[in-house]
């Protein structure tokens, strides 16, 4: 019988706690009402509710919190028993953020399989910027691998093995995320404004892509393509110009010369013409007018080739160079690789930057002046 009394008065003393509790949050929104009417509110500092002149959150807004906030602020409304309440929802929220955490930090299945094939690598021995074929046996040996494993339900199975061999390539012995445009046939040229602006060009025309990276991604690509071309990039050299293994040009604008981030553009080598009767088919030249070039460079004639960005000039030279008798020695100077023709006779030399120590620079006016001593019938 005692029992059951002590039963009783706790029940009357909760459901005195709980009228009590509902009268104090129907005049805190009240209080607020007219504080909001008379423009005298004040935003919780919480994000939950307005403040008034005794410095408690009276009322809820429109505005949505978090839902732990929400049961923090209710624990002044709700008395010893919404403290518990608050405190186990709290907890149980806490507990899902650090899962939530934990389970983004876990590596992917792309990055276990992209850490095997870096070990095949460093096993074998292989220079993965020079040797693609081999990575791209790697890479399906791994996948394969996987495949196996998946039958026995220890590992989740890839959707598409032939999509993660490519990437995983693209990862290795690629430029990761840049790799799919340089593979693409249509893409003129690909450069980066900021790690999360990349763009591309389609036949003469900006596109903005989806691909998204982060600083030390762009940095870690600028080191990649610069590794074979033996120059460098720093602080006494901002800028640097240099040819990837493929034949694209790669030209970086350092931080700080360039404005938040590293400027990187990638012109690729497109070859669309290599006589000038193909620039004849793509209607870039009309009969007469190849016929006449062709009778400039067959009579020795000095030939200037000037124009904006992306006019074509590096293209006119090569289809020029291509009509030049196989009888003749040419000597060509540039500042990175980048004239291809067929010619019996033909020496090709580059500019080269300073080393560390600010010595060994070589510029144009040098080459132009060592090409006459190797006996040139075209510079």
């Amino acid at each position: 019988m005692a029992g059951d009394a002590r039963f009783a008065e706790e029940a009357r003393h909760d459901e005195a706690d709980r009228q009590s509790n509902r009268r104090d949050h129907d005049k805190a929104g009240d209080h607020a009402g007219r504080a909001s009417a008379h423009g005298s509110d004040r935003r919780c500092p919480f994000g939950v509710g307005f403040m008034s002149g005794f410095g408690g959150c009276e009322a809820l807004t429109p505005h949505r919190p978090l839902r732990s906030q929400v049961i923090q602020k209710f624990v002044v409304w709700a008395g010893p028993v919404g403290n518990r309440l608050a405190n186990s929802r709290v907890s149980r929220t806490h507990e899902v953020g650090m899962s939530r955490t934990h389970s983004a930090a876990l590596p992917s299945a792309l990055d276990l399989l992209d850490a095997d094939v870096r070990d095949e690598v460093r096993r074998n021995g292989v220079d993965p910027l020079t040797d693609a074929a081999a990575v791209r046996r790697f890479a399906q040996a791994v996948v394969r691998d996987h495949d196996q494993r998946s039958l026995t339900g220890s590992v989740r199975p890839i959707d598409d093995p032939d999509s993660a061999v490519d990437e995983l390539v693209a990862r290795v012995s690629g430029f990761g995320p840049l790799q799919k445009y340089l593979d693409d046939p249509t893409v003129e040229e690909i450069w980066i404004n900021e790690p999360d602006r990349v763009f591309v060009a389609r036949d003469g025309r900006h596109e903005l892509t989806t691909t998204i990276l982060n600083a030390a991604e762009v940095a870690d690509l600028v080191e990649r393509m610069l590794k074979t071309s033996g120059r460098r990039l720093d602080v006494s050299t901002p800028f640097v110009d240099a040819l990837l293994p493929s034949g694209h040009r790669l030209h970086v604008v350092l931080d700080g010369v360039s404005r938040g981030f590293s400027a990187v553009n990638v012109r690729k080598f497109v070859v669309k013409a290599n006589r000038l009767a193909d620039l004849v088919a793509l209607g870039t030249l009309t009969r007469p007018s190849a016929a006449f070039l062709e009778a400039c460079v067959v009579a020795g004639l000095n030939l200037v080739v000037a124009g904006g960005t992306q006019a074509g000039k590096t293209t006119m030279l090569n289809t020029l160079g291509s009509a030049v008798p196989g009888g003749e020695r040419i000597v060509s100077v540039e500042e990175v690789y980048e004239l291809r023709f067929k010619h019996p006779d033909w020496v090709a030399m580059q500019t080269r930057q300073a080393g560390l120590e600010g010595t060994g620079e070589i510029k144009l006016r040098r080459l132009v002046k060592e090409s006459l001593r190797m006996r040139p019938s075209r510079i």
